[in-house]
């Protein structure tokens, strides 16, 4: 049996990596080099530019109070820079009238940002320098590094002889060379410690401010600040931490601005200041929300006298056209895959000398732009596995001979139309998929499918045979087959945290009313069980929607500390009560319990020094962690000298605690990486629904399908959790902050296992309960080890079932719009979470049973 169920688990992950490599696939990247200058004289607009990009900086930032209107709330008036609004305003409005008056010289002009999600720095930066459209596989990047292979505007920069100078996020020392490249200055800082809010930012504050004391050195200037994105992944994007950063990068702008003013030699120099990606209010990033591709962008000349244009409202100005409109400022080639447009409003303030020229200048570079998109996407489309069908092409074709045909008017209608109906297309078609191994894939997980039903139904004792039939199963499987077909609407996947606790609800109503109308057990019981698990997933919905970050909530008062002490003393006493009932008859298991008292009393501390003394408690998390995993060992060690002797098989409760063993000494590793207020609430409300769940289900007289009636409900106790947690299927669900719990610098494996366990915490919690709920519904002992596999795999089998649809709605819409930001991402959270489930629940049913049980086989022979 054992055999059979870890074959089916493997073929499962099997299945859902052979989809992955052919669905999670790249575009192809060419090895052309752009040749075409788009500057009529061949030369530069500009002599210099100055980039400073403010990582993970928000449109909405950019916007000052006043004109707001009051629709931003009370709390987020302070969090802007009201430097980019106040240069960005020097222009002229549709009425010929001036936005801010007085300024001899100076003049700029703010644009709405957009990126294209996923919103990750390394693969937003791909995009910034190539003009390109990285599909969702790049995200991988973002946290292990590829060079930059194709062709960029960096790349032009550095074979045209431009001298650049750069500080900041090392991701750039991931993309290039940076020594070589930047052959003027190169100073990269470490990027991952998410914590650290304040070293990059310095070390760029320093270097820039060098750098503009001695402009002779340099044609472009390169700063990259982390600050404000860090805050966001530990703090939150609304908190007193942010609005410090802001404060201290409107500074830095404005003295970036008084630096270019003051020296003649930026007289024909350009500031580009922007954010790459945005962020939610949590401050995380990676989806395609708005708050997250939305950015800003100012565009400021130091020394530029004559008018530009404003509009009523700013400018969208789409990421991909950067890459076009720096090339031509400095008069270098286009990058070959490039499918931006030259921006007007930019390259006319970039003419401060000659004025009569941006037009027909804006003109020609339009025109050459659109020659070079059309000899990419004509190499890219050439063969039959190209991404662009042939009715594409020849719409695309017949548009560029009449922009052709219409080169000599003095007008950009048909250009931009044959330029914006390419990057739609190319947005819509991009990435090159491998059908054979999607397909292939597919089959293989339908497959396993059918083997997780063969074996959860027919292995070992059957559920009851005969009987009533319980209408919690009957109900159950059709929530999941319910759930399962919804994962092909995207509008269910946004609201999925909310759908999941509604059916949990209705599942726990139901399954109690079908309880209460048996009378096999006390009403009050099943009520207070009801009770606890309705109550418990309110709760669990609540700080779903209002998650905030581990060190985001600064108590700072006697009243929050004694609430915290308060709490954590209720769990104490709860403990003692527990080790003198259940526990101290066990020899050797009260050591293993008080290893857990200790790790809850670290756990307590800590969170009373990051909410009271803004502490980050290095060394008492590590404790936390210790005594953690020592209850574990200590357990395990005398399960296994126990399981090492000839005797007879263990009593009933031996069955049940060891489990209970298990999570009690996790239980406060989860509370501390969930958060120091909001943790212990999330584990006192997942001990509270996983023990009212299994009060409603586990009635005393089973009948027809209790063992699925009970994988329905845990299946869906799982999801209920993932989502009470704060979690969502997406990359700005991810709690990157809890990776650095308990230390202060990097470490890619530490931090990658924090991160997954914090992550999956609620699969972990399940699968350890398993064994216990499948004592509550076992006759004997006996058959304690075969329930417990049949509803594994019972669990398994619902959760299959979701992931399958979950990959089929990832093939039928992987042309469809949402598909980067919203039904990829699905897939990947969803293939990931099952997998580590589908480990998790193998892991306790081989520590439980199957280990023990060939301990005490060989300890049998020896005697």
């Amino acid at each position: 049996m054992a055999a059979s169920y870890v074959a089916a688990t493997l073929l499962k992950f099997i299945a859902l990596c052979i989809f992955a490599s052919g669905f999670l696939l790249t575009r192809r990247e060419s090895d052309a080099i752009g040749a075409r200058v788009a500057t009529a004289d061949g030369g530069a607009i500009v002599d210099k530019v100055v980039v400073l990009i403010i990582d993970g900086a928000r449109y909405d930032w950019s916007l000052d109070d006043a004109s707001l209107e009051g629709n931003r709330p009370a709390g987020r008036k302070q969090l802007t820079l009201p430097t980019v609004r106040r240069y960005g305003s020097t222009c002229v409005d549709a009425d010929g009238k001036r936005r801010r008056s007085g300024e001899d010289k100076g003049r700029g002009k703010v644009f709405k940002f957009i990126a294209d999600a996923p919103t990750t720095t390394q693969q937003r930066l791909k995009g910034l320098l190539t003009g390109g459209l990285p599909t969702f596989i790049d995200v991988s990047a973002s946290f292990g590094g590829t060079s930059l292979r194709e062709d960029n505007v960096v790349s032009q920069l550095h074979r045209a002889g431009k001298r650049m100078a750069i500080s900041g996020d090392d991701t750039w020392a991931e993309l290039f060379d940076v020594n070589a490249t930047f052959g003027v200055e190169a100073a990269m800082y470490p990027s991952f410690d998410v914590k650290d809010t304040e070293t990059v930012d310095a070390g760029v504050r320093y270097r820039m401010n060098e750098a503009l004391a001695r402009p002779q050195d340099w044609d472009v200037l390169i700063g990259h600040m982390l600050g404000a994105d860090h805050v966001g992944h530990t703090h939150g994007a609304t908190t007193d931490a942010m609005r410090t950063k802001l404060a201290q990068n409107d500074v830095d702008i404005e003295n970036i601005i008084d630096a270019m003013r003051s020296d003649e030699r930026f007289e024909n120099s350009l500031l580009l200041v922007f954010g790459d990606h945005g962020m939610t209010d949590n401050g995380d990033h990676g989806g395609g929300t708005a708050e997250e591709v939305e950015s800003f962008l100012l565009a400021y000349h130091p020394w530029a006298k004559h008018d530009v244009s404003c509009t009523a409202e700013d400018e969208i100005l789409p990421q991909i056209d950067f890459a076009p409109t720096l090339a031509t400022l400095l008069g270098v080639p286009i990058p070959h895959g490039n499918l931006g447009r030259v921006n007007q409003q930019i390259l006319s303030l970039g003419h401060a000398k000659d004025v009569d020229r941006v037009h027909a200048e804006y003109l020609y570079a339009l025109h050459e732009n659109s020659e070079q998109i059309w000899n990419y996407i004509s190499t890219y489309g050439d063969g039959k596995h190209g991404p662009f069908s042939s009715g594409d092409m020849l719409h695309l074709g017949e548009l560029m001979k009449i922009s052709r045909a219409n080169r000599l008017l003095d007008s950009d209608e048909f250009v931009v139309e044959f330029m914006d109906d390419t990057a739609a297309t190319a947005r819509a078609k991009w990435a090159q998929f491998g059908l054979v191994r999607m397909t292939l894939g597919f089959i293989a997980l339908v497959g396993s499918l059918v083997v997780h039903a063969v074996l959860a139904y027919n292995v070992g004792v059957r559920d009851v045979k005969g009987g009533v039939v319980d209408i919690g199963a009957v109900v159950g499987v059709g929530m999941v087959v319910l759930v399962s077909l919804s994962r092909l609407s995207n509008s269910f996947i946004i609201a999925e945290r909310d759908v999941m606790q509604f059916f949990f609800a209705t599942f726990v109503t139901i399954s109690t009313c079908w309880t209460l109308r048996r009378k096999t057990c006390s009403e009050t019981r099943i009520l207070g069980d009801a009770g606890k698990a309705l109550f418990a997933n309110a709760i669990l919905s609540a700080l779903g929607a209002s998650w905030v970050k581990s060190d985001a909530t600064n108590v700072k008062s006697l009243t929050g500390a004694l609430a915290l002490l308060s709490a954590y003393s209720i769990i104490g006493v709860s403990f003692v009560e527990l080790r003198k009932n259940m526990f101290e008859r066990y020899n050797g298991r009260a050591r293993a319990f008080d290893c857990a008292s200790l790790a809850w009393l670290f756990a307590a501390l800590r969170s009373v020094a990051v909410t009271m003394f803004d502490s980050y408690g290095i060394w008492l998390a590590r404790l936390v962690y210790v005594f953690s995993a020592s209850g574990i060992i200590a357990h395990a060690l005398n399960q296994t000298n126990y399981a090492g002797k000839s005797v007879a098989l263990p009593s009933v409760s031996h069955v049940v605690h060891g489990p209970e063993f298990f999570l009690v000494s996790m239980a406060p590793t989860i509370a501390m990486l969930a958060g120091p207020i909001s943790g212990v609430i999330y584990v006192a409300s997942a001990y509270a629904l996983l023990r009212g769940l299994k009060g409603v289900v586990t009635e005393p007289k089973r009948s027809v399908g209790t063992e699925t009636a009970l994988a329905t409900g845990m299946w869906l106790a799982s999801s209920v959790l993932f989502f009470g947690g704060g979690h969502a299927c997406s990359f700005d669900g991810l709690h990157f902050a809890a990776a650095y719990t308990g230390f202060e610098k990097f470490h890619f494996y530490i931090m990658g296992f924090l991160l997954g366990f914090e992550t999956w915490s609620s699969e972990i919690m399940l699968a350890a309960s398993i064994p216990i709920f499948a004592r509550a519904i076992s006759t004997h002992r006996e058959s304690t080890e075969a329930t417990s596999t049949r509803l594994a795999l019972k669990i398994s089998l619902f959760r299959a079932i979701a992931v399958t649809f979950s990959t089929l709605c990832a093939a039928l819409h992987r042309r469809h719009l949402m598909v980067w930001a919203i039904f990829a991402p699905k897939f990947v959270f969803e293939s990931i979470g099952s997998s580590v489930a589908d480990a998790c629940a193998l892991l306790s049913i081989a520590l439980n049973f199957w280990i023990p049980r060939r301990l005490r086989a060989r300890a049998s022979k020896r005697d």
